[in-house]
């Protein structure tokens, strides 16, 4: 690896699950609340849900209709608390959705949400059709829009889940969490969806008519005009027809609600995309389907901080979906999307009135992150494509941008793909920075540049990697989360540039594989130079030309230092102290052994 990779300071020993039978086998599994928990399933349909610190099985749920039945999870979402409903404060635990598939059959599936915490079945409803993807929609995201969300109807629903199918049907599914007349259902018998109108009024009737049943639950197919005689007519943003596929060779492989745009964002195994817009219920964008169809797997949306335009950021992956191996390249692209109009308020901003869509940045997930090439690119797989949302107190808003303080920090987005054979995967972070992305204004491709005042150290301003190879193992990883990321908060006047970039953030990585749970630390540049010299270790000063390099890539050494490896070596030799580095030095410096003294400046 280059040294521009970095790796985890810290690779703690695995967990494994306490489990009463130590030979249980897993065939899916993922992470909730961030992280502390994690989910499992077992072939024969019998559901877990663990302690991530300490691996303590904290409940389990049997998800099989009957005895000798094998279950399948097809795919999965977390819905939050703030999401299910319009009053946030029913919940203070998240759901869990899953699409179950039971003996291989695939005609249709069976959808069901869990309270994964008292192991309660909520709702259990057939679908008619393989699903695909899933996604929380609903609640206050929609419901506080202060009007700007029209539809009656989605208003009028209890909770909302997105569900992905086969054959190009995308349905917005009523939960009727608030709704005590409606049955939960069960595996063995699933309650029924009833499909109403989205745009008229016939639609609340059946919302009602579904209620009143108890067995039933309404839905809307979004796609449902594009269906017509066993084709699917994938449209424009202007209606007009671009091409036609058969149902049965196409699916939606991805679903992601933006609540800053109001829009779903849904990806098509054909390798296109559309924007939803969930205020007029139509397609307000589509991109060309691509002459090489490769799925699209991921989505994720980035906001930039003080941008005068109404400009938002949406990554898509387009590539071999999680386990499945295909030998098509993988790929990251990020779309600049415009808007004419946006509104500011206390839960954050909501932008109006869709312009445009283009594609921008392009990146290949290789092995060899800091030199990507597409045609190495068809042995991976992307594992995590998320934006993470850091907290604003650290800091100063911006006097002539104020409102725009409100709500998460979304500049920050985290990537993990996995490289080679599937039994003896190589693992690798990406970190992008969008506001960093903008000073260095807005590359089409990877750009390297100097690191602050020293000569000859070179980094990527807007896009950091890890490599994970201390936690390679012979399992494959099903879900990955990452915690606790914070910013190095540099007291440096002035602070260097570097210290703003994505090499300096600091989070923990905690990964599941049916084997138990794998955690790692990664501190950032500057905090692993700064843990280096705090360690009063003298062994580690016993070799200055390494620390001395260290803190150079940091930027931690407040001017431009004129040493050669001469001079390092011969302080080395004589051992004459350990390093400094405090704020009367103005640098690092030597100070005798007898004094002992390791000062910390722009350390917090």
């Amino acid at each position: 690896m280059s040294d521009a990779v970095q790796t985890p300071s810290r690779v703690y020993d695995p967990t494994p699950y306490r489990t009463k039978s130590p030979s249980v086998e897993f065939s899916a599994g993922g992470l909730l609340c961030g992280g502390r928990y994690a989910w499992l399933v077992s072939p024969g349909g019998l559901l877990r849900v663990f302690q991530s610190s300490d691996g303590e099985c904290v409940s389990q749920l049997s998800l099989s209709p009957g005895k000798g039945r094998r279950v399948a999870v097809s795919c999965s979402c977390e819905l939050s608390p703030g999401t299910l409903s319009a009053d946030s404060s029913a919940r203070d635990q998240p759901l869990l959705a899953l699409a179950l598939t039971v003996d291989g059959v695939r005609a249709n599936a069976t959808l069901t949400v869990l309270d994964p915490f008292s192991s309660r079945l909520v709702r259990a409803v057939e679908v008619p059709w393989s699903v695909t993807s899933l996604c929380g929609v609903s609640g206050t995201a929609l419901q506080s829009a202060a009007g700007l969300f029209s539809p009656a109807l989605l208003q009028e629903f209890s909770g909302v889940l997105s569900v992905g199918c086969a054959e190009g049907h995308v349905l917005l599914v009523d939960l009727a969490l608030c709704v005590s007349s409606v049955g939960q259902g069960s595996v063995q018998r699933p309650l029924r969806l009833v499909f109403a109108d989205g745009v008229t009024q016939r639609g609340s009737s059946a919302v009602s008519s579904a209620r009143g049943n108890g067995e039933q639950l309404a839905c809307v197919d979004l796609l449902a005009s594009n269906h017509k005689k066993g084709q699917f007519h994938y449209t424009s943003t202007n209606q007009a027809t671009t091409r036609t596929f058969p149902t049965d060779s196409l699916a939606i492989t991805s679903l992601h609600f933006a609540p800053q745009i109001l829009c779903l964002l849904i990806g098509y195994s054909i390798g296109s995309f559309q924007l939803y817009d969930m205020r007029k219920m139509d397609v307000v964008h589509a991109s060309p389907p691509p002459k090489t169809p490769i799925p699209v797997t991921h989505f994720t949306f980035q906001e930039p901080e003080n941008d005068p335009k109404n400009n938002v950021y949406i990554w898509v992956a387009r590539g071999s979906p999680e386990h499945a191996n295909l030998d098509v390249e993988n790929k990251l692209t990020l779309y600049q999307v415009l808007f004419d109009h946006k509104v500011c308020g206390e839960r954050g901003t909501i932008y109006q009135d869709f312009s445009r869509c283009g594609p921008g940045f392009l990146y290949p997930l290789t092995p060899t992150p800091t030199r990507p090439h597409p045609n190495r690119s068809l042995s991976s797989s992307l594992l995590l494509c998320r934006t993470v949302e850091l907290s604003r107190s650290g800091r100063e808003p911006d006097e002539s941008h104020d409102p725009a303080f409100h709500g998460p920090d979304l500049t920050v987005a985290m990537f993990v793909w996995g490289c080679g054979d599937p039994a003896h995967r190589d693992y690798i972070i990406g970190v992008f920075d969008l506001n960093q992305y903008y000073h260095s204004q807005v590359p089409r491709m990877l750009h390297w540049r100097t690191s602050g005042q020293q000569s000859g150290v070179l980094g990527c301003s807007y896009f950091s990697f890890y490599s994970l190879k201390p936690m390679t193992t012979n399992n494959t990883i099903l879900d990955v989360a990452v915690m606790d990321v914070a910013p190095f908060l540099s007291s440096l006047p002035p602070i260097p540039e570097s210290h703003l970039w994505p090499t300096s953030l600091s989070f923990n990585i905690r990964a599941i594989t049916s084997e138990g749970l794998l955690n790692c630390s990664c501190p950032g540049l500057q905090r692993k130079a700064l843990t280096e010299l705090t360690r009063g270790d003298v062994a580690v000063f016993s070799c200055p030309q390494r620390v001395f390099s260290l803190c150079e890539r940091a930027d931690l050494l407040g001017h431009v230092w004129d040493l050669d490896h001469t001079d390092l070596e011969v302080w080395g030799n004589r051992r004459v102290g350990v390093w400094e580095y405090g704020s009367m030095s103005n640098g690092l410096r030597f100070r005798s052994r007898s004094e002992w003294c390791v000062g910390v400046w722009g350390y917090e």
